[in-house]
């Protein structure tokens, strides 16, 4: 695989960056313009901003403005075949949010490991806490990913049963809580089901409820339908949460981390640790 395989895609739903977004982007061009970057935006937006400020990304791709209006619309813009399909010239694609940042190019060396999906580090069940004991969970989130774009297109159009009978057997029968015709109908249906109706990749993909990447991590962890790597084969990938005690537990800078000037509650000690870090290594 070589460079030109994969490309690296930066969603923008806003027509200004703040200064942080604006050195986000600058070191994505510094460190890894041997890629091909791309805007990723609504359709109508003034993009006359970003191509003053950012002169070497010179390709941009306009969606629906549906999808850019809050996290709702994101997550199914990023569970949609189509989105993928835009990108099949390349093998790979890196999602690269506006608050990410990249230490140094290793694109390359991840995306050889051929892993379906990596993500950044999450501990136990999204947002445990370390300090009272929560482990390193799964390398998921999404905001800075890489994603073999043939593989997503095939999970996300998938008709295949994700269940088998004995499970769809097991879920309808807790439907007598709704009452026994709840009950009936869902035996009824089961060979339906287990044909694939309503219990397919495709269709969960429609009706997720959850974040996008929790989709992707549920679809490699639970049903074993993309691989994706061991937490202990993603270390050094991403850092999302909690990069304070990342660092002094293994003493390296990851590829990239993500919400990295974030301050807000899930994040509250990562703006003060990624600048200080920033400032250390005069990165």
């Amino acid at each position: 695989m070589d460079k030109k395989d994969i490309c690296i895609v930066i969603p923008i739903y806003k027509e200004v960056l703040n200064e942080f977004e604006i050195q986000s982007v600058v070191q994505c061009i510094k460190l890894l313009s041997d890629y091909r970057l791309y805007f990723v935006c609504p359709k109508g937006m003034n993009t006359s901003e970003y191509r003053c400020k950012f002169k070497e990304i010179v390709n941009y791709v306009f969606f629906n403005e549906v999808y850019f209006k809050g996290i709702k619309g994101y997550n199914k813009l990023m569970l949609n075949p189509e989105f993928y399909k835009t990108f099949t010239d390349y093998d790979y694609m890196l999602i690269y949010q506006t608050d990410c940042y990249v230490f140094r190019d290793e694109l390359l060396h991840w995306a050889n490991k051929d892993f379906d999906y990596i993500g950044g580090l999450w501990f136990d069940n999204y947002i445990g806490n370390p300090y009272q004991g929560a482990k390193v969970w799964c390398a998921g989130n999404g905001g800075l990913s890489l994603r073999k774009t043939k593989s997503m297109i095939e999970l996300l159009s998938s008709k295949k049963a994700m269940k088998g009978m004995p499970k769809l057997f097991t879920d309808a029968k807790r439907l007598k809580i709704f009452g026994i015709l709840s009950y009936f109908k869902g035996i009824l249906l089961l060979p339906f089901r287990f044909l694939g109706y309503k219990n397919n990749f495709s269709y969960r993909a429609k009706t997720f409820a959850e974040n996008e990447d929790a989709y992707f991590v549920e679809a490699g962890l639970v049903y074993k339908k993309i691989k994706i790597p061991k937490v202990e084969d993603a270390m050094f990938f991403s850092w999302d949460r909690h990069p304070e005690y990342l660092f002094n537990t293994i003493e390296k800078l990851p590829f990239c981390c993500h919400a990295w000037y974030r301050d807000d509650s899930l994040y509250k000690e990562n703006k003060k640790f990624w600048l200080n870090q920033l400032k250390k290594n005069e990165i």
